[in-house]
């Protein structure tokens, strides 16, 4: 018996990821968010991570410069998944360019997906991560931190959305399950 995640959980895993993702973008144009796209710039420094609590549209940029990350992190996963070159893990991106990362991300998991037996989750891939040190992570685990890291920096975003004073997407998987919005 493998380790690794079913292709049939791993699907819905993604799914419901895909679908959180929209949510949140959802939320983030309700709330008013305003992100730019300023790619040229270095990332937000670790000690200066958002917060809730910081002023409403702070916050939100906040907010809309996470999601950039979670779309980038998914972007730059898949790039070494196919042996590319890696794409920056934390892109500043308006909302529509978030929106166009996520849906680029959702149509390339689906394709894996879509022609994958259980057999090619455990196919190694070789990477090097942020700090340059080489490391080799089976496809099924990348789709698996995939799916995790989204939902962790989701909850982020959350608090950052109710701390601006707005109603923040309800992303649960179980409500996702329970409402039909994955098979």
């Amino acid at each position: 018996m493998s380790s690794q995640p079913s292709l049939q959980y791993t699907r819905r895993m993604l799914a419901y990821d895909d679908w959180a993702n929209r949510e949140v973008l959802e939320s983030l144009r309700k709330a008013g968010a305003r992100g730019t796209s300023d790619a040229g710039r270095p990332p937000v420094p670790a000690e200066r991570a958002p917060r809730a609590g910081d002023a409403p549209q702070d916050a939100l940029t906040s907010a809309v410069r996470l999601a950039a990350h979670i779309a980038g992190a998914e972007l730059l996963w898949l790039a070494r998944i196919r042996g590319e070159a890696p794409r920056p893990g934390w892109p500043r991106s308006s909302l529509d360019e978030c929106a166009g990362h996520f849906e680029d991300a959702a149509r390339e998991w689906h394709a894996i997906l879509e022609r994958a037996t259980d057999r090619d989750l455990e196919r190694l891939v070789d990477y090097k991560n942020s700090e340059g040190e080489p490391w080799q992570s089976t496809v099924g685990d990348i789709a698996a931190h995939v799916a995790f890291h989204g939902a962790h920096h989701r909850g982020q975003i959350a608090a950052l959305v109710r701390g601006a004073g707005f109603a923040p997407a309800y992303t649960d998987y179980i409500h996702c399950v329970r409402q039909g919005f994955v098979d």
